[in-house]
């Protein structure tokens, strides 16, 4: 109801109050009854008056007006978080690359709604301090939910592998925040404590990878790439996505250390596995078709096979055109790196 609503209605109750005073004052002529029931009136309408006002006044500032919010809710308050924090960075030391940022934002997502999964069982089991984790993270409060895994950690759990999960979640919130030497220290804890856990070695990997540590992080997806191999030849439909992620990594690692030739075949051999898996599902992997072709056209541009990075780069802009006419915010930028990429290129290949 508006303010003016409100004063009309409380307005009409006096009114019809005076109504009933002047009637009793009238007839009755009692000075006691016209104060009593005048003043009862008037109390009436100023309480129906103060109702009317709080009934429809917004909820108080930074209160949840949904406690629990939707799956999609929260994937919304991880990306919000990570863009804001990704922006800072940006301002300190310059553009990322969409690609990276598209799988990294994918990767904490995925690992801290299973984190509020995890600790929200616990706290179903009686643990209030899982509890009250959980319910920050489902909350966006990131920050405290962080602080309240400290907690956890450092109660310390029998249960190792209870143990080995507090570390990884508090490991991905760091990711979030975009402090990936913390995160490293966490997502290591969680790799000594459950190594036999894919998702712990493939994030210390990657931590390994982003805070250049690229010996140990080389040996580390190589024994992560074989477990996925031995996986997938018994369940491809659930582990070969994980074969292709690993191998794009090591494909990335290796062109970064110089190491061209693996750096090629793994690029080749994570391309063919998305192609297969796109046939099957192509919303969910052909932006991962697209990513890896402009990272074979990007190699093979810096190789001097030109004309295999000019296929490359177009192959790339196709799918990013297909996909940005669906999805503009999200592929749109995507869009024009690759056709930036083809252009330079081209210009490139004019040169005598």
């Amino acid at each position: 109801m508006k303010t003016t609503d409100k004063i009309v209605a409380v307005s009409a109750v006096i009114a019809l109050g005076l109504t009933i005073i002047g009637w009793v004052a009238n007839w009755k002529t009692a000075i006691t009854e016209l104060v009593l029931v005048g003043g009862g009136v008037l109390f009436v309408a100023l309480c129906l008056g103060i109702y009317l006002w709080k009934k429809d006044e917004p909820a108080e500032k930074g209160t949840s007006l949904n406690n629990s919010p939707s799956g999609e809710s929260f994937d919304l308050l991880v990306k919000q978080n990570y863009e804001l924090n990704r922006e800072n960075k940006e301002l300190r030391d310059g553009h990322r690359k969409k690609d990276d940022e598209l799988r990294e934002l994918q990767e904490i997502t995925k690992g801290l709604r299973e984190a509020k999964q995890s600790l929200s069982a616990e706290g179903e089991k009686g643990d209030k301090d899982a509890a009250k984790a959980a319910e920050l993270m489902r909350e966006g409060k990131f920050d405290e939910a962080g602080e309240a895994l400290d907690v956890l950690i450092q109660k310390g759990q029998a249960n190792l592998k209870t143990l080995a999960s507090h570390h990884y979640s508090r490991g991905q919130i760091f990711k979030l925040l975009n402090d990936n030497p913390s995160a490293l220290k966490h997502f290591e804890r969680a790799y000594q404590l459950d190594p036999e856990n894919t998702d712990y070695v493939f994030a210390h990997a990657l931590s390994l990878q982003k805070g250049c540590n690229f010996r140990e992080a080389e040996l580390v997806y190589a024994k992560l790439l074989e477990r996925y191999r031995e996986l997938a030849r018994k369940d491809p439909g659930a582990y070969l996505p994980d074969v292709a992620m690993t191998l794009n990594n090591l494909g990335i690692l290796h062109k970064n250390t110089g190491k061209l030739k693996e750096a090629e075949g793994e690029y080749g051999e994570a391309l063919g596995i998305y192609k297969k898996l796109a046939e099957k599902a192509p919303g969910a992997y052909l932006p991962y078709v697209a990513g890896t072709f402009n990272n074979l056209g990007l190699l093979h541009s810096n190789t001097g096979k030109l004309k295999e990075a000019e296929g490359e780069y177009a192959e790339a802009v196709s799918l990013y055109e297909k996909l940005a006419s669906v999805y503009p915010e999200a592929y749109g930028k995507n869009l024009g790196i690759a056709r930036r990429n083809l252009d330079g290129l081209r210009q490139k290949m004019k040169q005598p």
